[in-house]
């Protein structure tokens, strides 16, 4: 019998309760995000594909920690996941970031993480890579497009065919990651052990069980590639 946890409604529920609580604790603690888009479920041939409405908005996000440059971060995600054996067998997260010089939003950074299985020769199973192109407009967010205007003269050639090997990126990889770039130390360590628990019951997380006998259990994941060392507990 198919485990309850795989079907669509079950996968929408889990993706969205995870970005609605991570956008709540993000927005509480300064770091803007806009209101959390829905979460887009479809089933095509015993597959969940799964996607956002539109692209999170990072708002006005520290260049890096203790910076005051402030930056832009568009991002979205898609994914498919067998809901047979409750694994992710593609996955690909694009991220565009833009310099603020007032209202103009000027692209410094387009970068994307694919992830597929099984494995193809000469690809590595999860990297990163440059990308050329911004988002689609489509895919902006009210929060950007309306109070943002985007200078793009500086796009030009890029090393689109450089694939760096890299973690598993999915919707809560890609919230870890951001976070550990651009948080302050102490609101990394809150962040991380609030993201822990839900990284650990989260499905879809290392895709077939003949990557985990490859790389390891949790091996391919964001979380596991970081040292996280809990706070030292006050005397």
């Amino acid at each position: 019998m198919r485990d309850a946890r795989t079907t669509p409604s079950s996968l929408r529920k889990s993706y969205s309760t995870f970005m609605n609580s991570a956008a709540q604790w993000l927005n509480r603690n300064g770091y803007a995000i806009s209101r959390s888009p829905r979460i887009v479920v479809e089933q095509h041939e015993g597959s969940a594909l799964i996607g956002l409405s539109e692209a999170l908005h990072f708002r006005e996000w520290p260049y890096r920690a203790g910076s005051k440059k402030r930056i832009d971060i568009l991002a979205t995600v898609q994914e498919t996941v067998s809901l047979q054996d409750r694994v992710c067998t593609m996955a690909t997260t694009r991220v565009n970031y833009f310099r603020m010089d007032g209202r103009n939003a000027i692209p410094t950074e387009m970068l994307h993480y694919d992830f597929v299985a099984p494995p193809t020769r000469m690809h590595p199973i999860c990297h990163a890579q440059s990308a050329g192109t911004l988002l689609s407009r489509s895919e902006w967010p009210d929060t950007f497009s309306r109070n943002r205007t985007v200078d793009e003269r500086g796009l030009g050639e890029r090393g689109q065919n450089v694939r760096i090997p890299s973690a598993f990126v999915n919707l809560p990889g890609l919230i870890m990651i951001l976070a550990s770039d651009h948080m302050q130390e102490d609101h990394w360590m809150d962040f991380s052990e609030f993201c822990l628990p839900h990284f650990e019951g989260f499905s879809c997380m290392t895709g077939s069980a003949e990557m985990k006998s490859l790389i390891g259990s949790n091996g391919l994941c964001v979380w596991a590639w970081y040292e996280i060392q809990p706070h030292p507990k006050a005397e």
